[in-house]
């Protein structure tokens, strides 16, 4: 069985009420489908030897959890 990523594992420990505190912070929260559709963009438009950072909306932990 696999386990959680370690940022999976915060959201499944507040769920369960394991989390007694947590650190003033924020997690960039991006849907599947959208990374999947900036690769497709990434590989018709890119450039050769480019990096591309993908990503959502930054959100702070406290509205996460």
């Amino acid at each position: 069985m696999s386990k959680p990523t370690p940022t999976g594992q915060i959201v499944l420990d507040a769920a369960l009420g394991r989390t007694p505190a947590y650190v003033d912070t924020g997690l960039n929260i991006v849907h599947v489908d959208d990374v999947a559709a900036g690769h497709v963009l990434a590989f018709h438009r890119g450039r050769v030897g480019e990096r591309y950072i993908l990503g959502g909306e930054n959100l702070p932990l406290r509205e996460i959890l």
